[in-house]
């Protein structure tokens, strides 16, 4: 073989790996509910209504800016709560998990306390994943 034959096998490999792995790893997650972050608000309550069934992990991924969270409340079905400190700044695009106390939980809504975002740079999306 010669080099462009080995470097074409190489980057189409990688094309492969790229495109499978997000939605590899996407598989196991379902979208519980998105709140658009505005400047007036500190605390956004996202209800879980269309997700049916238990979770063992709750994701957050920020769109748009990054976000500072400081905390996140879990309710479940029985009316327990979950308090998870996070106190970091969540990078856009990057997840958080947020594993669940106990075994597969329902979720009936997703409580979160953030620092509003002053950089007026477009809006600010939270999205909430469950795992299965």
């Amino acid at each position: 073989m010669n080099r462009r034959t080995v470097l074409a096998a190489f980057i189409g490999l990688l094309a492969a790996l790229t495109v499978a792995g997000p939605a590899a790893a996407q598989a196991d997650w379902e979208l519980l509910g998105a709140r658009t972050v505005t400047i007036t608000a500190d605390q956004d309550t996202i209800p879980v209504t269309a997700a049916q069934g238990v979770f063992s992990a709750v994701g957050i991924i920020v769109r748009g800016n990054d976000l500072f969270v400081n905390s996140v409340r879990i309710v479940f079905g029985n009316g327990e709560t979950q308090d998870v400190a996070v106190g970091n700044v969540i990078p856009q695009g990057e997840r958080r998990v947020l594993d669940l106390v106990g075994n597969n939980r329902i979720i009936t809504a997703i409580v979160i306390n953030y620092q509003r975002p002053l950089n007026f740079r477009g809006e600010t999306i939270v999205e909430v994943f469950g795992r299965r």
